[in-house]
């Protein structure tokens, strides 16, 4: 479950520009996926549900097809967050 409340902003802004540098410093087409959905849950925590929903869907499109369903129980999990 993901929860916004009692959550560090700041540190999850460092985190976040922390994976998004790890996109831009080229890590492995495999790994694409999880950083994007690490993000995605990032951004939820932080109540950004559109960002949220961006990553996931990027997520979405690189994850592997045995990944696929858990990934589209993340964006139904976003959809319904208010």
């Amino acid at each position: 479950t993901i929860n916004s409340e009692d959550v560090d902003f700041s540190y999850l802004l460092k985190a976040i520009e922390a994976f998004k540098q790890s996109l831009d410093a080229g890590v492995k087409e495999a790994d694409i996926w999880k950083i994007e959905e690490t993000v995605a849950k990032l951004y939820a925590q932080m109540g950004d549900i559109t960002q949220a929903l961006e990553h996931a869907n990027a997520a979405l499109v690189n994850c592997p097809d045995g990944q696929k369903e858990h990934v589209l129980e993340l964006i139904e999990q976003l959809k319904s967050m208010p």
